[in-house]
């Protein structure tokens, strides 16, 4: 619906990141330019850190789009339920391909010692392989011991690490350090949030790439009401700008203004839609497992009030917001005032 009434391609405020929309903010300029030296100097690991949502998995795939393909071999990785095999697989699917030979279906510890053998050979023709690995923070043990045998193996300076991944990422890293290669880390980046300054250049500009021409458009007093709520993690923002998208779509709003974010936000908050994107529950005490104790019956009454007191606090929160958001468009002219009112009271039914 969004896509007939605004005359767009694509939904530009899509969750999964789509390396097309990007937008070099300064967060992601500065850790761009960190990325690209560190690339340049052709040996040596790179971590890069930012908390969920950010954009690492984007700036990643940027990255992969712009890198020359002549100097170097991609294998882009994503860390969530990879085992070990499957990534001795992935590695010796890349060294195969760069020297015509077929490394599949042989134990874990030949395929080790055939790519170290091959990858002598690609080293000597030149270029690097390099492994992009996105949420590098769920790497399990196994997948951290096969990535530090293949930087101490002979070819181990043939394999260069890009790793993305929350910010505990680097406490990981430091841990597995002395077990790597000389050069080990030569660069950190970390990727902060959008600034308030930039989330209108950031929403015309993703409109403009899924083929606006213009509309919608969002007054400053929406920009900073999108700013307050997301903090500025573009998953936040894309959330409720989608969700503004779909709702004006539907009654045909070609501005969207503070009242109308916060009706967006409420309905965010009502359906647990923004819970979803960052909710953690809070650690449990260990349950009571004597005898007597009744000890599952309290661990999960333990856990369910646990989770009610935080959805509360999550409301509360909500509520607040909203309310800043009115406080501010109550104190504006009248005529500002009357052209989201009918949308917010639609919204708070």
């Amino acid at each position: 619906m969004q896509d007939d009434y605004y005359g767009l391609r694509a939904r530009p405020f899509q969750p999964a990141p789509d390396p097309r929309f990007w937008f070099e903010t300064v967060a992601h300029g500065t850790a761009m330019t960190c990325l690209r030296h560190a690339l340049g100097r052709g040996q040596g690991d790179v971590v890069v850190t930012g908390a969920a949502g950010v954009g690492k998995t984007i700036l990643l795939r940027r990255l992969a789009g712009d890198i020359d393909g002549q100097d170097h071999r991609l294998l882009q990785i994503t860390s969530k339920d990879l085992r070990a095999e499957d990534l001795i697989r992935l590695v010796g699917q890349v060294v195969g391909q760069a020297l015509g030979v077929d490394l599949q279906g042989i134990s874990q510890a030949a395929a080790l010692s055939a790519i170290d053998h091959h990858a002598r050979a690609a080293m000597a023709g030149g270029g690097r392989i390099l492994l992009l690995v996105d949420d590098a923070q769920l790497l399990s043990e196994d997948c951290w011991h096969v990535l530090r045998h293949l930087s101490t193996l002979e070819a181990g300076a043939l394999f260069r690490l890009f790793l993305f991944g929350e910010p505990h990422l680097l406490r990981l890293v430091e841990d597995a350090e002395s077990a790597r290669r000389r050069d080990g880390v030569i660069a950190t980046a970390h990727l902060g949030a959008i600034e308030i300054e930039e989330v209108a250049p950031y929403l015309r500009h993703r409109l403009h790439c899924a083929g606006g021409h213009g509309r919608p458009r969002f007054t400053s007093e929406a920009c900073a009401a999108l700013h307050r709520w997301s903090g500025g993690v573009a998953r936040r923002l894309n959330l409720v700008a989608d969700r503004l998208l779909l709702h004006g779509a539907s009654v045909r709003i070609d501005t969207f203004g503070a009242p109308d974010v916060a009706a967006a936000i409420a309905d965010i908050e009502v359906d647990g839609a923004g819970e979803a994107l960052d909710f953690v529950p809070e650690a449990l005490p260990p349950a009571d497992t004597s005898p007597t104790g009744g000890g599952m019956d309290m661990a999960l009454l333990a856990e369910r009030v646990a989770e009610l007191e935080a959805r509360l606090r999550g409301q509360q929160d909500a509520l607040r917001q909203v309310l800043a958001v009115l406080v501010e468009w109550v104190e504006q002219d009248e005529e500002r005032r009357s052209i989201s009112l009918q949308a917010l009271r639609d919204a708070l039914r």
